[in-house]
């Protein structure tokens, strides 16, 4: 029988970080919070490795956090590491962790209780999508609904938590977050900039626009779902996630040979 919420949370904050937050505080700045979102993004790691087949949202997690670390590492080396963007994005990230960590624990720990949680969760705290339903889809064991599953905790991710962020900052902070959140974070899809014509109009601020990016046929989502631990690529995306968190900020990928038809056309 699963625990409480409550016990997951703890679960989380100790696996994460040997601590439970007391000295995560986004006002402080990227500075102050580095070390942590580094344990944050192995953590995401760590806990994909429990169930590759299944835990896809948190291996594409460890993906993106890097890219944000190293989109931040380069404004904190241009306009020092307190400001807007700076503090608002730690904040967002602290957001999807209080919000989805607890839940793969208990996911972890128990699948079936899990489920109970989660309707606990969404009536409670009601997001664009049901939480419930996504692990209901984790514990059919059909690859297909898997997938949607994840696409479910991702949609909630990006419209119910990460939203709310981008709009305290507003458009006035477009550019920078675009250079900081919007690249491609994985090698198998363009980046925001690079995956929409000059002639259209498009915002990473947007939920519905960044929205349209991550599910591009052929892009981030698609490509990501695919490259299953057991599937055709080979583990391609466990090779990824698995990748030192250095290496991904260089953005390192080191595509393996015979993979390189998977890279989008004109890709080094």
């Amino acid at each position: 029988m699963a625990y409480s919420k409550d016990v997951y949370v703890g679960r989380s904050y100790d696996n994460a970080f040997g601590d439970r937050g007391e000295d995560w505080s986004p006002e402080l700045g990227f500075g102050a919070n580095r070390a942590r979102m580094i344990k944050l993004y192995d953590y995401y790691r760590d806990v994909y490795n429990k169930s590759p087949d299944v835990l896809l949202w948190a291996g594409l997690g460890r993906m993106a956090g890097a890219e944000v670390v190293a989109g931040l590492d380069y404004l904190a080396s241009t306009e020092g590491d307190i400001g807007p963007i700076q503090n608002e994005l730690v904040s967002t990230a602290k957001a999807i962790f209080d919000d989805l960590a607890w839940l793969h624990e208990a996911w972890i720990d128990d699948p079936e209780g899990a489920v109970d949680l989660a309707r606990e969760h969404d009536a409670q705290h009601p997001a664009l999508r049901s939480y419930a339903e996504a692990l209901m889809a984790f514990n059919t064991g059909d690859a297909d609904q898997i997938v949607a599953g994840n696409k479910i905790l991702l949609e909630i991710e990006q419209f119910s938590v990460v939203q709310p962020h981008y709009d305290v900052l507003g458009n006035a902070f477009t550019f920078g977050l675009t250079r900081t959140a919007a690249e491609n974070v994985h090698p198998y899809h363009r980046s925001f900039l690079e995956s929409f014509p000059t002639t259209v109009t498009k915002d990473v601020t947007v939920a519905a626009d960044r929205w349209e990016w991550i599910n591009l046929p052929g892009g981030m989502w698609e490509k990501w779902s695919a490259a299953s631990p057991a599937g055709m690529e080979g583990g391609e995306r466990s090779r990824l996630v698995n990748l030192a968190f250095d290496q991904l900020l260089r953005r390192d990928f080191a595509v393996p040979d015979g993979l390189q038809f998977l890279l989008p056309p004109g890709a080094p």
